[in-house]
């Protein structure tokens, strides 16, 4: 783990663990790079991690382990003026869990997955400067563009626990029972090859479509999309989808675009 936050006490249930104390703003950058446990301890007590920076490329959270990691009741602020990559949280490795953790980038999308199997859980991820949520599979990593920035490629002109499971070559998200709003583009894009489940979300008053799904798979059931402004649900070239049955699984309020 690189960042300075280091093992901050014991979880009694638990056993030696890192761990944050109650009450506590740490303005700190952490690169997780090996299986560690991160809560709010005690239970419930607020505790926020910051990282607010000129610097491009620089997301309060990144995870890069093989390995368990869980991060739990963590309320992560973010701000890094990069053109792409601009994410609070940004997983590009391993299985990691976030659990009811409350996430906002004032500069780009809250949470960025890619060629990873995360779980998030009854997390709320909200007010962000992109999109709430932005999952790719592995074909971005040929993609040329610029797919965090231009919105008319993620509009298609150019182109619980929250409980979401990304199936795909490389990756597996799932996010299940989680609280997605208030985002300035889309409250959740997949694109590239992603195949991830999202189930039992609040998808809500968004500034773009609900659910973006670009060239993706998946499962969409039993989410409550509404209120966002370009509608609930955009579909686009998407290879294992059937609109039919993503209307008919979901609580959708507002257009459904499929071009």
């Amino acid at each position: 783990m690189r960042g300075g936050l280091g093992p901050l006490g014991d979880d009694p249930s638990q056993g030696a663990q890192h761990l944050c104390g109650g009450e506590a703003v740490y303005r700190e950058r952490l690169v997780l790079t090996r299986p560690v446990t991160i809560r709010a301890w005690p239970k419930y007590a607020p505790v926020e991690l910051v990282w607010e920076t000129p610097q491009p490329y620089q997301s309060t959270l990144q995870l890069e382990a093989q390995g368990e990691v869980l991060l739990e009741g963590l309320t992560v602020r973010h701000s890094s003026k990069s053109v792409a990559n601009n994410y609070a949280v940004y997983i590009t490795a391993g299985t990691p869990r976030l659990v009811d953790c409350d996430v906002c980038s004032a500069s780009g999308a809250g949470v960025g997955v890619e060629g990873a199997s995360p779980q998030l859980l009854g997390c709320r991820i909200h007010d962000c400067a992109r999109q709430g949520l932005a999952i790719f599979g592995p074909a971005a990593l040929d993609d040329p563009l610029d797919r965090s920035t231009d919105p008319g490629f993620l509009y298609g002109s150019t182109g619980g626990v929250v409980q979401a499971r990304c199936q795909g070559p490389t990756s597996s998200t799932r996010l299940l029972g989680c609280d997605i709003y208030g985002n300035a583009l889309d409250g959740v894009l997949v694109r590239s090859g992603a195949s991830p489940d999202l189930l039992e979300n609040l998808i809500h008053d968004n500034k773009g479509v609900g659910v973006n799904l670009q060239d993706c798979a998946g499962r969409y059931e039993r989410n409550n999309v509404y209120g966002n402004a370009r509608g609930a649900v955009s579909v686009t070239a998407a290879f294992e989808l059937d609109a039919g049955e993503i209307a008919g699984s979901n609580s959708l309020k507002g257009l459904f675009w499929k071009p």
